[in-house]
């Protein structure tokens, strides 16, 4: 059952068609900038990313075959990136038109897996992490008008779930690299 929280705590359930949706904080749905769809992770055979329209509680497939995980709107609500193994090989990052009416575009090749976490304001910069087997979770970004990736924070410890702010000008992240058992939230201007 999917239930929706506002600001306040007040609780709604959302009206979607019975699936199993996942709980895991990697594949939470993801609410639409205008705030009515929500991008969300289903589990079954094959995990699928599918669109929830919150007014009508209708659903609507996004993908169709292969696994997908961790949908993530850009700000104009047009796309939605996410992971996939599309083709075989690691999870790397796609992105789809948000109404389905495109097929799935790849963004990166990679031998890592990808996980997409936040757009710049612009819609022009995606942040998202690369699990590399020598240096851990690491923080990239990845220029939409070229296609040119770049490591913005990479070292040995685990950096994730980068958040760029309101402006575009910070990312947040959480690291271990000050306590290997607990991480914590850092903040860094952005590009520099």
């Amino acid at each position: 059952t999917l239930v929706a929280v506002d600001g306040h705590g007040a609780e709604r359930p959302v009206r979607a068609e019975p699936a199993l949706f996942s709980n895991q904080l990697s594949n939470l749905g993801r609410l639409s900038p205008n705030g009515t769809r929500l991008a969300i992770y289903t589990n079954g055979a094959i995990g699928q990313i599918a669109v929830l329209d919150l007014e009508r509680g209708t659903s609507t497939f996004l993908t169709d075959e292969w696994d997908h995980t961790s949908p993530d709107w850009t700000p104009d609500d047009s796309h939605i990136a996410f992971g996939s193994n599309r083709g075989g090989g690691p999870i790397n990052l796609w992105w789809q038109r948000s109404d389905g009416s495109t097929p799935a575009e790849r963004l990166t090749t990679s031998d890592h897996v990808q996980s997409p976490y936040s757009w710049s304001h612009d819609g022009k910069v995606l942040a998202y992490t690369d699990l590399d087997p020598n240096t851990g979770a690491d923080i990239w970004t990845l220029s939409i008008d070229d296609r040119k990736s770049s490591p913005l924070v990479r070292t040995t410890a685990e950096e994730t779930g980068p958040a760029f702010s309101p402006d575009g000008r910070w990312i947040a992240y959480q690291s271990n690299k000050a306590r290997p058992d607990r991480p914590e939230v850092y903040v860094q201007a952005f590009p520099s």
